[in-house]
């Protein structure tokens, strides 16, 4: 099996009064079996995770004042298979499931001067299912034919 992890963060200002924040999250687990010769398959679970922040505060401006954030959320699921009946032949077949979490947008005004009116975008959620089947076999060292749905 395999893992994998990341996460990376930062905060940066292009101008002292708007000030930009970032989030990554990553992560993974892989575990690959080998039924036989001539069968293995393959499990990946996976998440990711993004946020960001941004703000306005600029006291000649304070009407202006804004907070700002968002965020993706993303799940996977994969089941791959491989099979191989004859040494030409080559079968691979899967599931693979997606599931999306977004937050598109909150702003809300900073301060009692702030003309800015609070708003939020509805959050929404998405999902991908998916099946594959794919059909490979060699006629002869330069022929082959591949099929798949």
């Amino acid at each position: 099996f395999t893992l994998f992890a990341y996460k990376s963060e930062d905060n940066f200002s292009f101008e002292p009064t708007a000030p930009y924040h970032y989030q990554n999250t990553l992560a993974s687990f892989k575990f690959a079996h080998k039924f036989s010769e001539k069968m293995s398959s393959n499990l990946v679970l996976g998440t990711s995770s993004y946020k960001n922040d941004e703000s306005e505060k600029d006291n000649m401006n304070p009407e202006d004042a804004f907070f700002l954030n968002s965020s993706l959320d993303y799940k996977l699921a994969r089941l791959d298979f491989n099979w191989t009946p004859k040494e030409n032949h080559n079968l691979d077949f899967g599931l693979n499931y997606v599931r999306y979490f977004i937050e598109p947008g909150n702003i809300e005004h900073i301060g009692t001067k702030s003309k800015i009116v609070d708003f939020s975008v509805d959050n929404e959620k998405a999902a991908e299912i998916s099946a594959y089947i794919s059909d490979d076999i060699a006629i002869t060292p330069l022929l082959s034919v591949q099929t798949g749905l």
